[in-house]
C-alpha cells in the first residue's frame, strides 16, 4: 500500500512546496494557467495509478475521486498562497488545476481502457 501512495504524497509535496516558494516572477499571462493544469494532471494520474493499484475500482468513481483529489489539493494550496507575502491566491488558477485533473484523468483512463 505505501509503494503504490508515497508517489503521491511525494508530487503532491513537491507541488505544495513548488508553490509556496516566493514569487521570482514567474511566467507571464495565461502560460502560468498551462503549468497549473500540467501539474494537477499528472496529479491526477500519479493518483489514479495508486488508487487502481490498492483496491477495484469503476473508471467513473476513480475518475471523480482523483478529480476532487487534485482539485481540492488546489485550492488548498490557493488558500495557503492568500497567506503568504509573495503569493496570491487566483480562481482562475484553481480553475486551471481542476481542468489539468480532469484532462489526466480522462488521458489516464483512455490508455488504461486500451491496455484493457
Amino acid at each position: 500500500m505505501l509503494r503504490a501512495w508515497a508517489p503521491v504524497v511525494l508530487y503532491a509535496s513537491l507541488v505544495l512546496i513548488l508553490s509556496l516558494m516566493p514569487a521570482q516572477g514567474g511566467p507571464a499571462g495565461y502560460e502560468d494557467k498551462f503549468y497549473h493544469g500540467t501539474a494537477y494532471l499528472v496529479m491526477a494520474c500519479v493518483f489514479l495509478r495508486a488508487l487502481y493499484m490498492t483496491r477495484p475500482v469503476g473508471a467513473f468513481a476513480a475518475a471523480v475521486a482523483a478529480v476532487l483529489f487534485a482539485s481540492s489539493f488546489g485550492a488548498m494550496v490557493e488558500l495557503l498562497q492568500s497567506l503568504t507575502a509573495t503569493r496570491t491566491a487566483e480562481v482562475l488558477d484553481a480553475l486551471a488545476n481542476g481542468a489539468g485533473a480532469a484532462v489526466g484523468s480522462l488521458i489516464y483512463l483512455s490508455i488504461r481502457s486500451r491496455k484493457g
